[in-house]
């Protein structure tokens, strides 16, 4: 993988990309994390797919980065593209990569082959009911040493050894109010960015049978189930599915990517 910068809206933006091939997958990560949430990914896609994996603006080797904000976050990852001279890529989302990729395939569907989604929910506001309390959820994190913060939360968004230890070293690289502003921003953002839109994109959506994030598994089967969408749970998994059981997942994304070669995009009901 080679270690390139661009000069994005607000700041540098850092991504790695692999040796050229006909088709590209570009993988999003979540909140709080960086690109090496997908290290499972690029040694395995690597081999047949361009892969592109990037720290998102205010994340990783991304910051500092002003005015962050998931839209701000999409243009950015539009330009790296621009900037390999690269279209119709697959999208890899997880969580609030997700949303990102989300989007960017409502404003540039030109770009997008296929949408995959891990541990993340759709942008439509008829899957919602009320607004969470998220400023409550923010006070009672803030009353946590960070350390233990950090523990309590990788062993929740994780299952296995190496997610949980990939987690807490990643988030140990933030302070708690950094933690608590991310929240606080993203959960924002993501309320002003709902569209009711279909997407019209060939998407896989997945979750792991243990996540326990949100309403995240209520709101992907609803997501599946009204738009006709393949859902696939993965096994022994937690929020990041892909870390926690990179085998399973890795097999569903190559089978879902090779499908779309041969099968039509359908038409997806309102």
């Amino acid at each position: 993988m080679t270690h390139k910068i661009i000069n994005g809206k607000y700041g540098e933006v850092h991504y790695w990309i692999s040796e050229k091939k006909e088709n590209t997958i570009l993988f999003i990560h979540g909140a709080l994390m960086d690109h090496n949430l997908f290290k499972e990914q690029v040694s395995y896609f690597s081999k047949d797919y361009t892969v592109i994996t990037v720290d998102v603006p205010w994340h990783g080797l991304s910051q500092p980065y002003n005015s962050f904000s998931l839209k701000n976050a999409a243009d950015d990852i539009v330009k790296i593209l621009d900037i390999e001279k690269i279209d119709f890529v697959h999208f890899v989302g997880q969580s609030m990569g997700g949303l990102i990729a989300q989007i960017i395939a409502l404003q540039h569907p030109s770009k997008v082959k296929s949408l995959t989604v891990i541990g993340s929910a759709p942008m439509q506001p008829k899957y919602y009911k009320k607004e969470t309390n998220l400023r409550f959820e923010r006070f009672v994190i803030s009353l946590f040493p960070y350390n233990f913060l950090v523990k309590s939360m990788a062993k929740k968004v994780a299952e296995s050894k190496q997610g949980q230890d990939y987690i807490f070293e990643v988030m140990k690289q933030h302070t708690k109010s950094k933690l608590l502003e991310i929240m606080k921003k993203v959960a924002a953002d993501a309320l002003n960015c709902l569209n009711e839109s279909i997407l019209d994109t060939p998407i896989l959506i997945t979750y792991g049978d243990n996540d326990k994030t949100a309403n995240i598994q209520e709101y992907c089967k609803r997501w599946a189930e009204l738009e006709n969408r393949e859902l696939k749970v993965i096994e022994n998994a937690s929020h990041s599915a892909n870390l926690d059981n990179p085998k399973m997942f890795n097999a569903v994304l190559s089978s879902f990517l090779k499908n779309i070669k041969t099968v039509p995009n359908k038409r997806y009901k309102q």
